[in-house]
């Protein structure tokens, strides 16, 4: 399955800045690939940058029971994205857990 995203907005700021951001995301049974791209209308304080995203989706069954969702992930991003501080390369673990609050 493939996702294209497209997300036209304006940063509050002074002055304001208007951007355009876009990804195009595959999915393969639980994986997938994100690559996004920033556009930055002013270019007064941002950068434009793009960024690749690859990963895993599934979740924790035991004995017929579901216990969580999990996410593994790597994200690769362009330098003009992060601050001087940061790197350009993360690795993200997400654990989640679904419930509802009224039952039927």
């Amino acid at each position: 399955m493939l996702t294209l995203d497209v997300a036209i907005g304006e940063y509050d700021s002074s002055p304001s800045d208007e951007y355009v951001f876009s990804s195009l995301t595959g999915e393969y049974q639980k994986f997938y690939a994100t690559a996004g791209y920033w556009n930055w209308e002013s270019g007064a304080a941002l950068d434009d940058g793009g960024y690749l995203e690859v990963g895993y989706s599934s979740d924790l069954t035991v004995n017929g029971t579901y216990i969580f969702d999990y996410n593994v992930s790597y994200i690769y991003s362009e330098a003009e994205l992060l601050f001087a501080t940061q790197g350009r390369n993360r690795f993200v673990l997400a654990i989640t857990r679904n419930f509802d609050i009224f039952s039927k």
